[in-house]
């Protein structure tokens, strides 16, 4: 432990001399993208036209992939950019015929024409409904632009839906506001607007020579503008001579990254529960106040780096590190400048909210006086790791009485239960035989560690799998390298990368459960659970999951349970009914299937699913008691009722819809399910839909002078059964996932 101490104590102590040497901070890793666009900038010089970065160029061709291609960095998006992006490149410079005294490569024909061909193959193997990468449907088409200009043109199976998606995006843009006063994050990608913007109107923008401190968007604007910017010029040398490249020739996607690299490593070392003396008070302090001074600057806002636009993640965990120093800062303009109606916006007219900035977003609030219920890494155990970590921070705020969010709402308690305990089992499920998680890599495992740290105190009874995973995945990180190179990032900081290694080696785990509150939410029928996971382990199906996942599924579905009671007779009545036992084995069918090969549908489709398919076993048993004696003899009746309710309930129906059932056929709330006027109609009502059953009497002879035997004859009237049919019908012919279903 001493070893690692000192090694958190000096990558503190790294940060602060560099940033006193240099004054700015860049350990982002250089990028094919940016370097691409670097190394297309010429300049005239002594009246001859020559590549500005000769280097860049050579870090394209020395980078370029057996196949022709360029590294996707972990994402199928970030190789097709890269690749169209080198391309492009190699495109220019032959079309360009520079003449240098390094003379163009001999087998540069031969380079396009592989690189072709690998773009080619990504772009036909593209998902692009599936694509989460920022911009990229504007990107992507102005790459395929600039590559039609060269003579090549690509389609693809994903075309049409991309050129949709550009359309769509470029229905807001407008030119003026690249030309105004105030910065947006479009500047960061201005070579996406090549021929829709003046880049000699956009000089003002620039800031130490940097459009938006973004080496392609730079690169860009010297490209295209008609009088030569030295101040730009020099941004791309020192982005080049002074970032993670140092001198190669690549660049980062990002240069500098002085706040980023402060906050988001002192983040990471803190979580992993270093203390200030052994990070070092006075390294630490110099931090906090370039921190401080930074959103000091900003009016309580900063971004990734000094004079660049803000963003709600870097400044939401800006606040939250001041907070635990006791520098507390305002964290009102954060609100103001991000909050939306129904979430937290990274940068203004973001299209897609982020998960994981509204997690840093919910930890910054939780860490302040502000207590408001308010709900690109590419790794999952990442994003898992910040939600974890935030609504354990949630649930501990609701222990001490610092909210009562928890006590006033059953639903949210529910869900957050279930979201918490379906990331610990996933999370160990996840777990590689090596102790590893994800590709086998170092950080994807550091960030599974800390969520196991974060969720050990739930008293849900797998504390022995918790800390055998935390152990193993101790002991391979021990043995890491922090020079490795993780492939799940668009981009890599060394600083986050060792930092995040370190806290998960460090970080201290608190076995003991939080106190009766969150024991009582988590009560769970213990006995009952280990009486199904013995006969669960006899079916041959569950014969090879390991124990404590089969007892995990009970318990999963133990958590689903109350949420499926609540709406157990909002459709059919079981007044006077015998107990359906079967009841609470249905959600256990489904979440143990759901883990049993580790391929997990979202929750909410779980629950959907487990809903539906209580309601066909009710449905089931309604048809063959209440309808069968209702229509006894007129099944043809019982058909056209049925068809009729199809049609009544139809979705497309004017008037007709999933928030508003009126009229005799019920009447639902927002949820899709009855009123508690309605539920108590269907349980309590005179006359109720599923009345007592009965012993009838055969009424007369049966022909034979044989007396009919005494049967259980239901009483139902058809109105009833119209009205119980009508609401089953109308539910699930209007649940969203059915009205957008393909057939």
């Amino acid at each position: 432990m001493a070893a690692i101490k000192t090694d958190a104590a000096r990558l503190v102590k790294s940060l602060v001399e560099k940033y006193q040497e240099a004054g700015l901070l860049g350990s982002l890793s250089c990028t094919v993208y940016d370097t691409a666009w670097v190394s297309m900038v010429k300049k005239v010089i002594d009246g001859k036209e020559v590549r500005l970065f000769p280097s860049s160029f050579q870090y394209i061709l020395d980078s370029q992939q057996p196949d022709g291609g360029w590294l996707s960095y972990g994402s199928e998006i970030n190789g097709i950019m890269n690749t169209a992006a080198a391309l492009h490149a190699l495109c220019h410079h032959k079309s360009a015929r520079l003449r240098l005294d390094d003379a163009l490569p001999l087998d540069l024909d031969s380079r396009i024409q592989r690189a072709e061909f690998a773009l080619r193959q990504q772009l036909e193997k593209w998902d692009v409904g599936a694509t989460l990468h920022v911009g990229y449907e504007i990107l992507v088409p102005s790459l395929l632009d600039q590559l039609e200009a060269q003579g090549l043109f690509f389609e693809f199976p994903g075309k049409h839906r991309l050129l949709k998606a550009y359309s769509q995006k470029m229905k807001i843009f407008d030119a003026a506001l690249f030309y105004s006063t105030e910065q947006y994050s479009a500047l960061h990608s201005l070579e996406a607007f090549i021929g829709k913007v003046d880049s000699d109107k956009l000089k003002h923008n620039t800031r130490d020579g940097s459009m938006l401190a973004s080496p392609s968007s730079t690169a860009a604007y010297l490209i295209h503008s008609s009088h030569w910017d030295e101040e730009a010029e020099a941004y791309l040398r020192r982005a080049i001579s002074k970032g993670e490249g140092q001198g190669c020739g690549g660049v980062p996607s990002a240069f500098p990254s002085t706040n980023f690299d402060m906050i988001w490593t002192l983040s990471a070392l803190f979580q992993g529960g270093f203390t200030l003396e052994e990070l070092g008070m006075n390294e630490v302090d110099r931090i906090s106040e370039v921190i401080g001074t930074s959103l000091e600057r900003g009016g309580g806002l900063l971004g990734f780096a000094p004079e660049v636009v803000p963003d709600a993640d870097d400044t939401s965990k800006a606040i939250t590190i001041l907070q635990f120093l006791g520098k507390p800062a305002p964290v009102e303009p954060m609100i103001k400048e991000s909050e939306t109606f129904d979430h937290f916006q990274t940068y203004r007219f973001e299209k897609d909210p982020s998960f994981t900035v509204n997690c840093n977003v919910l930890a910054c609030l939780l860490a302040t006086d502000i207590q408001k219920p308010h709900w690109a890494n590419l790794s999952p155990h990442y994003a898992t790791m910040l939600f974890t970590q935030s609504l354990m921070k949630f649930l501990a705020s609701w222990v001490q009485g610092d909210s009562d969010t928890l006590t006033s709402n059953d639903s949210l308690v529910q869900r957050l239960l279930i979201t918490l305990f379906q990331a610990l089992t996933r999370t160990l499920q996840a777990h590689n035989q090596d102790g590893s998680w994800g590709d086998k890599q170092a950080e994807p495992s550091a960030y599974a560690i800390l969520t196991l740290i974060s969720l050990a105190p739930l008293p849900v009874g797998l504390a022995p799998q918790i800390i055998t995973a935390i152990d193993r995945g101790r002991t391979l990180l021990s043995g890491v390298s922090g020079a490795s190179e993780p492939d799940f990032v668009t981009y890599r900081s060394k600083n986050f990368h060792k930092a995040y290694i370190l806290a998960a080696l460090n970080a201290p785990l608190i076995e003991q459960n939080l106190d009766g509150k969150v024991s009582q939410l988590f009560y769970l029928p213990w006995r009952k659970i280990e009486k199904l996971q013995k006969f669960s382990k006899r079916l041959p199906l569950l014969a090879s999951l390991p124990d404590w996942m089969v007892k995990a599924s009970l318990i999963e579905s133990h958590l689903f349970l109350p949420q499926l009671l609540d709406i157990r007779l909002n459709i059919f009545p079981r007044k006077d009914m015998s107990e359906d036992e079967h009841f609470e084995y249905i959600p256990y069918t489904w979440t143990v299937s759901n883990n049993l090969k580790g391929q997990h549908i979202r929750g909410e489709f779980l629950h959907e699913m487990m809903i539906i398919s209580f309601l066909n076993y009710q449905a089931d048993e309604y048809m063959e008691t209440c309808v069968s004696a209702c229509f006894a003899g007129r099944l043809d009746d019982a058909r056209s009722l049925i068809d009729r309710l199809f049609h009544e309930h139809s979705p497309q129906k004017p008037g007709h819809s999933l928030s508003a059932q009126n009229g005799e056929n019920g009447a639902t709330n927002g949820a899709g399910f009855t009123s508690e006027a309605r539920k108590n109609d269907i349980t309590d009502g005179e006359g109720g839909i599923a009345k007592k059953l009965r012993v009838a009497e055969a009424a007369g002879d049966s022909g034979n002078g044989v007396d009919e035997p005494r049967v259980w004859r239901p009483t139902v009237q058809e109105d009833d059964v119209t009205k119980t049919l009508g609401r089953f019908v109308g539910y699930v012919l209007n649940r969203p996932n059915v009205q957008t279903a393909s057939i």
